[in-house]
């Protein structure tokens, strides 16, 4: 694949074009073809440019999945407008911060939200009388600004453009070998990077049909699989474990599925291998991150299952990387401009040359990438680095855990002790649950702490929520 200077506006142009016959979304109601979907887009276009909006206004979505949010993330780009996807769990409040941090001057919505930004709702749209669009966006135009998951953290405004995001997408569609006859089930939302860089878009280069299934249930997602004949599901390691149960307890006919990719959290081996063996798919590892444009890792079709157990694959092409005190870094096309706003942060994470320090430890081996955690996230006991994700690595490898998330709690002796906390498949106790880790880790690594809970809370994203982890930790402690 060579770099190509285009936007995302041209590029879903172009697929109108080549394939404007053939399927472009279906959800539970109604299935659109690509010409359809594009009078959609024309429409709404139209009615940003009667009111006002035009070219570099900040245009933000706050919808679930679907054809509706869809429409409005391809009209915003149409005019050359900055798209911000809004996490559709944010209270009114964390909602406010955003748009105000973002600079937001219209938001398109499907609830009604207490702001002082103008609001329209996607069910109720202005309609207008234009047509035929003149787009004057350009390749190295911002095309979003789009949130961190703020796991850990505030989550902060990141610029991307249109040549960064399309050229991440065609990365993406090539490893998964898209072509038209394709349909991906869109169960990852768009308002996080992988969702959208991922799924959404290689299938609109590729002239595929994406699946908007009603919801992010397991059957719901199972039920879209079997009735679109999907053949692509992506999703983070508890959806796939939902799916998994669920198709083990009512079968359906997902024999359509071929490939996917897995992201977003810790899995082991053996998960990866019954959850191919169980929806009958290769899975694909991956690595990205928001300020990378999403992707930054993969796998590719071809490679052996040791490849894609043990690894997160290989560097998308057009990027160099080097690994610094562990942690990767990585220059070109796809790093972020910057923090919207935010110089001081920006420069914290981009260095003068140019090199985004991911804050992500690896070591390479046979010209792959192996995991070893995030830098942030090491804990130090004692004056020893232990990583969380040797931790987590060896307890999911015995089918009595379904679930585990590894952090350092605070102590006054060590500093940080290591707390584990677990989702069982079956009653355990801390006893076994040290058994599984002591012949495979040093002592000083054994978690001094172990909490076992019914589920990890998790954002809306996947991931899991460390920050309300260490509240439910921490609430525990307190009622002991």
């Amino acid at each position: 694949m060579e770099l190509q200077e285009k936007t995302l506006t041209q590029a879903f142009r172009e697929t109108v074009r080549k394939y404007g016959d053939r399927p472009a979304v279906r959800d539970i109601h109604e299935t659109l073809t690509y010409a359809q979907l594009a009078e959609q887009v024309e429409h709404l276009a139209g009615s940003f440019l009667l009111f006002g909006y035009g070219y570099g206004v900040h245009i933000g979505v706050l919808a679930a999945n679907g054809i509706p949010a869809l429409t409005a993330y391809l009209a915003a780009w149409e005019i050359g407008a900055v798209v911000v996807p809004l996490n559709i769990h944010f209270t009114d409040r964390e909602l406010n911060d955003c748009l105000e941090q973002a600079d937001v001057q219209l938001l398109l919505s499907d609830r009604p939200v207490e702001t002082e930004v103008p609001v329209w709702l996607l069910h109720n749209l202005p309609e207008t009388v234009y047509s035929s669009v003149h787009s004057f966006v350009k390749p190295y135009d911002t095309d979003m600004i789009l949130f961190t998951s703020g796991t850990l953290a505030r989550p902060k405004p990141v610029l991307s453009t249109h040549f960064a995001r399309y050229n991440t997408a065609v990365s993406q569609m090539e490893a998964l070998e898209l072509t038209e006859q394709d349909s991906l089930v869109a169960v990852l939302p768009m308002f996080h990077c992988f969702g959208l860089t991922a799924t959404v878009l290689p299938a609109i280069l590729a002239g595929a049909c994406l699946c908007f299934p009603a919801d992010t249930h397991s059957y719901s997602v199972l039920d879209m699989v079997e009735a679109g004949r999907c053949t692509i599901l992506t999703a983070v390691p508890s959806l796939f474990l939902a799916i998994m149960r669920r198709q083990a307890n009512e079968p359906r006919d997902i024999s359509s599925l071929r490939a996917g990719y897995v992201g977003g959290s810790t899995y082991s081996a053996d998960f990866l291998q019954k959850a191919e063996a169980c929806l009958g798919m290769t899975i694909l590892p991956s690595l990205g991150q928001t300020e990378a444009t999403a992707g930054l890792t993969t796998a590719s079709l071809c490679d052996p299952f040791e490849v894609r157990a043990a690894t997160i694959g290989h560097i998308f092409p057009h990027l160099e990387y080097r690994i610094e005190d562990g942690e990767l870094c990585v220059r070109g096309y796809a790093v972020t401009p910057g923090y919207y706003k935010m110089p001081e942060a920006t420069a914290e994470i981009i260095d003068k040359d140019g090199w985004l320090h991911t804050g992500d430890l690896v070591r390479e081996w046979n010209g792959n990438l192996i995991y070893e955690g995030r830098r942030k996230e090491l804990i130090i006991r004692g004056g020893e680095n232990i990583s969380p994700l040797e931790l987590e690595t060896a307890l999911l490898n015995d089918s009595r855990i379904r679930e585990c998330k590894v952090l350092g709690v605070p102590d006054p002796h060590w500093t940080e002790i290591v707390c584990a906390s677990i989702v069982p498949e079956e009653a355990l106790s801390e006893e076994e649950v040290l058994g599984i880790l002591k012949d495979q880790v040093a002592d000083y690594k054994l978690p001094q702490k172990i909490v076992f809970l019914k589920k990890l809370p998790r954002t809306s994203t996947g991931k899991v929520n460390k920050l309300e982890l260490r509240k439910i930790i921490a609430e525990g402690e307190n009622a002991s």
